[in-house]
Parts: C-alpha cells; sequence; structure tokens
C-alpha cells in the first residue's frame, strides 16, 4: 500500500530498489489488484530504480526504471522463481528535484491559464 505514496518513498535518501510487499486479498477477483500495482509502477519511473512487487494474492513483478513491467503473475496465482533484477538507477528530475519540481509545474501552467486569460480581453 505504502508504495503507491509518494511521502513514504521520498523518506529514503537514494534508494536501489524499491520493495513493496502487500496483500491484495480483499480487492477479490477484481481488476483493482493490477489497478493498484500500476500505481507503484508510476513510483518507479518517477524515483528512476527498479520495483520489486511481491503480492501475497494479487498480482506479483518486477518494474525496471523506465517502466518496463516484467515476469508478472496472474491474480491468486502461487508462484515460487527466482528472478534477475537489474540494478540500475536512472536520474530523473523528480528525483533531484522532488516535489519542487511539480510545484514549479503548477506554477508554470497557473501562468500560462492566467495569460491566455489577459490575452483573451
Amino acid at each position: 500500500y505504502e508504495g503507491i505514496l509518494g511521502y513514504v518513498c521520498d523518506a529514503y535518501a537514494a534508494p536501489d530498489v524499491l520493495l513493496n510487499v502487500t496483500n491484495d486479498a480483499w480487492f477479490g477477483p477484481t481488476p483493482a489488484s493490477d489497478l493498484h500495482g500500476m500505481l507503484v509502477t508510476a513510483r518507479a519511473v518517477e524515483l528512476g530504480i527498479p520495483v520489486v512487487r511481491s503480492a501475497y494474492s494479487g498480482t506479483s513483478f518486477i518494474v525496471e526504471p523506465h517502466g518496463t513491467v516484467h515476469d508478472k503473475t496472474a491474480l491468486f496465482e502461487v508462484v515460487n522463481r527466482p528472478v534477475e533484477v537489474r540494478m540500475a538507477r536512472v536520474w530523473t528530475l523528480y528525483s533531484v528535484l522532488g516535489d519542487w519540481f511539480v510545484w514549479l509545474c503548477s506554477v508554470g501552467v497557473g501562468l500560462l491559464w492566467w495569460r491566455a486569460g489577459r490575452v483573451a480581453e
């Protein structure tokens, strides 16, 4: 669960990998487990590090820093297999600047919106 929360993942200075252990049983046999996992995929791209997701009852997989998902299991599939995780770090604007990048983009969009309103008058 915490893998989808940015402030939890940002608590570590420069992690090499993010390990997300979760239990998606309460989703049941619905696509919600896949959606929950895809939210963690965004975290891998955002931070530029691999994510290993191990779900007791949902889908498990590995996400590389550029967003490629591999070794994905099916819902409620019992699997025990070794997988290779390529330990590579990709420095992204977000991993370097953190939430400042998001705030700067928000201010930029706000200024463009304000300017477009002024030109229309």
